[in-house]
């Protein structure tokens, strides 16, 4: 095994590690689920040591400080050979997972065009075009492989293995926040104001009262978008030129960690309070502030992979507008 790694002279709060490193696995297998919608069942990389197969150290994926899926098993035979690929983690289907943790090994442009990228799937098992748009838009265009439960584990002569720069509630690391700025901040006043629209995202939206509140901001003059119908490069152009962007919680906001020198103000309405936002604001030293919704009540309710989620009904309009006027004048 080979190891590299990338100094840095500051360590952001929390759980930031000082630095990431980059490891070449010599023969690594690589092993999907057999059934991939099981969870139930592992998946990782393996490699032998000492005459013993065993699970590659910091391979996987950790959220809160705990490993989020189980290891492969260890007998496991690998079915074809590949001599060397960059090993992509794990392959989320929500934009947000994507672009923290699909992406977070991938901080090093040298290794993103020498050998092809091979993830193992977690809750995707394929790219959508909204993944290849983003792949494309921070420069990678060479190939990419999705391990098949079907075709079943395969052996690496040499896997290139970053260490995560992001991990759920804990940290974002500087060399992954650096890799994924690709478009300077230019406000323009013409787009200062950017409401966030999750208004049509049907069970997603989150906040019934969201149209009205839309409304009457647009008659305020604010940019009202849906990002949904915009291509990634769009969307971080709005994100670029917007001084001040404001919303319902949701991976949306992430688009900022595309954007270099990022100075808009964030205002952020909290839906069911993740986190992982004031983890990037607190890295990027972010003007950012999270505002309770005004009144309403709240109903968890859970999605058809089995996650959770929560919608909003019933609240102060005029209240919550208040605070987003007041807000965008600080």
């Amino acid at each position: 095994m080979i190891v590299r790694k990338w100094e840095r002279t500051a360590r952001s709060p929390l759980y930031d590690p000082t630095f990431l490193q980059l490891r070449v696995i010599k023969n690594a297998i690589l092993v999907p689920r057999a059934d991939f919608t099981n969870k139930a069942l592992g998946a990782g990389v393996l490699h032998e040591q000492a005459g013993t197969m065993k699970v590659v150290t910091r391979s996987g994926i950790r959220r809160k400080g705990k490993d989020y899926v189980l290891p492969p098993p260890l007998d496991t035979q690998p079915k074809r050979y590949v001599e060397r690929a960059v090993y992509g983690g794990f392959l989320f289907s929500h934009f947000g997972h994507f672009l923290l943790e699909s992406l977070g090994r991938l901080w090093l442009d040298e290794i993103n065009h020498s050998c092809p990228i091979i993830w193992i799937p977690s809750t995707a098992n394929k790219l959508t075009p909204w993944m290849t748009d983003i792949l494309h838009f921070t420069g990678i265009h060479g190939a990419t492989e999705i391990l098949s439960g079907e075709d079943g584990a395969v052996e690496i002569g040499e896997l290139l293995i970053a260490d995560q720069g992001f991990e759920v509630e804990r940290y974002l690391h500087p060399w992954f926040s650096t890799w994924l700025q690709r478009v300077p901040y230019a406000p323009q006043m013409d787009r200062s104001h950017v409401w966030l629209s999750r208004s049509a995202l049907g069970d997603l939206a989150g906040v019934e009262e969201e149209v009205e509140i839309e409304r009457q901001l647009a008659q305020d003059g604010w940019i009202i978008a849906h990002l949904e119908e915009m291509t990634i490069s769009e969307q971080v152009t709005l994100f670029a030129q917007a001084t001040h962007i404001s919303g319902i919680e949701g991976s949306a906001f992430h688009n900022l960690l595309f954007v270099s020198d990022f100075a808009a103000k964030v205002d952020i309405f909290t839906r069911h309070h993740s986190p992982n936002f004031e983890v990037i604001g607190t890295a990027l030293g972010i003007d950012q502030q999270r505002h309770s919704l005004v009144g309403g009540t709240a109903t968890d309710w859970k999605r058809a992979n089995g996650s959770s989620d929560r919608r909003w009904s019933g609240i102060d309009v005029n209240e919550t507008l208040k605070i987003i006027r007041t807000a965008g004048r600080r």
